[in-house]
């Protein structure tokens, strides 16, 4: 943790008076004050126009009392429990204050001598983080794969460098009971969930440093393959296609003109979507799949010409639903239309998207490409673009910088 921060901590017991307790009970609220502001691409500090760093609020901590409270209490033993309770969450707050002063205090409350690393990443890191269960499993195998190395958790400062190369070589080296070691992937995806849970740690955000993981490589980086998509004429080639696949094909070509994903496709209700008559516009509030976060997305004329007319509000858009298909029935409808690229599966849809944006707009207005992709930030859209349209990108001369 910087001075900047630490010198600006201020600790809080609420709520002040023990006859007004409200229903989370006694609590401590930790003030970080504030924080210099970093600009979100550059990753620098910014300043003002006399020099002076620009600064916003930091983030803020509150932890919660576990003993039994009264809110409002009615007679003098609740109001003498509430005292009490109060008391005691005072006692962990002056603990803190002490921490604080001798600068062992970090943020999240650890106090980093006695905190364990797994515990700690089952109880506090997962917890905070609105994961998918396949990801809470993986993290959970990932726990028993390191207490299978190292026989114990072990402090967060016992970690170091040897230990994370160590461990990653006992992942490579791991044998089962079924005699068979872990696949390149599994141990690969291991090590990068734990790399990544050591940097949420690092650089300030509990401890301060860098990962001892850093500069470990899972592996060497495999050449990237061409990305897959469907020319404008061959989406064309596809829409004149007469199928018993039709709700498939639909689906195909509503995500080739929307890139709207498979899974968003599933739980489309016609609810989401609103119509701007004026201006004859349409749009659909989503739930984005990789951030977990909603959206509201613009979709074109030719991307709703494949699922109109509107159907009632609570009516799935897609009332034959999209998973009773597979990938076999959607290559038989591209060599059936006269498509012979492959592999083609409903992710190459959102290639197609890109590639006609991009073309479209003659590498214009990439911000609007990056929300429609999903992308958290403009670099990871410049690198798609590069990966799925090479060197044409460069023979158009498009700037991919701004």
């Amino acid at each position: 943790m910087s001075n900047l921060r630490q010198n600006r901590v201020k600790v809080h017991v609420y709520p002040k008076d023990v006859q007004k307790v409200d229903r989370r009970g006694f609590y401590i609220v930790i003030y970080y004050g504030q924080k210099p502001k970093i600009d979100k691409k550059s990753k620098k500090q910014l300043f003002d126009s006399d020099g002076n760093p620009i600064m916003v609020k930091d983030k803020e901590d509150k932890y919660f009392s576990d003993f039994t409270t009264y809110i409002k209490p009615k007679n003098d033993k609740e109001r003498q429990q509430n005292k009490h309770v109060r008391e005691l969450v005072e006692e962990k707050a002056t603990i803190i204050r002490a921490d604080i002063a001798k600068g062992t205090y970090k943020r999240g409350g650890l106090n980093v001598s006695n905190t364990y690393l797994l515990d700690y990443m089952m109880h506090n890191f997962l917890p905070s983080k609105n994961y998918e269960k396949s990801t809470r499993d993986r993290y959970e195998i990932l726990r028993k794969h390191f207490m299978e190395f190292k026989g114990r958790d072990i402090l967060i400062t016992e970690l170091d460098k040897i230990t994370c190369i160590d461990f990653y070589n006992h992942l490579q080296k791991r044998t089962g009971t079924n005699g068979n070691k872990l696949s390149e992937s599994a141990y690969k995806g291991y090590m990068k969930s734990f790399k990544y849970y050591l940097e949420q740690l690092y650089n300030g955000n509990v401890l301060d440093g860098l990962s001892p993981a850093k500069g470990i490589r899972v592996g060497q980086a495999s050449p990237e393959k061409n990305k897959v998509f469907l020319e404008k004429h061959e989406l064309d080639q596809l829409e004149q296609l007469e199928t018993k696949y039709q709700p498939l094909k639909q689906a195909y070509l509503f995500a080739s003109y929307s890139a709207i994903t498979r899974s968003e496709l599933l739980e489309l209700k016609w609810g989401d979507f609103s119509h701007d008559k004026e201006n004859d516009k349409w749009y659909v509030n989503v739930k984005r799949q990789k951030t977990g976060k909603p959206a509201r997305l613009l979709v074109s004329e030719k991307a709703m010409s494949f699922i109109l007319p509107k159907g009632g509000n609570d009516e799935f858009v897609f009332k034959v639903k999209i998973h009773s298909y597979n990938k076999q029935q959607l290559k038989w409808i591209m060599l059936d239309a006269g498509i012979r690229k492959q592999p083609i599966t409903f992710h190459t849809s959102k290639n197609n998207f890109a590639s006609m944006f991009y073309r479209k707009n003659k590498g214009r207005h990439l911000g609007s490409l990056m929300k429609a992709l999903q992308h958290n930030n403009l670099s990871t859209t410049q690198r798609y673009l590069n990966s799925l349209l090479g060197g044409e990108i460069m023979e158009e001369g498009a700037s991919l910088d701004f």
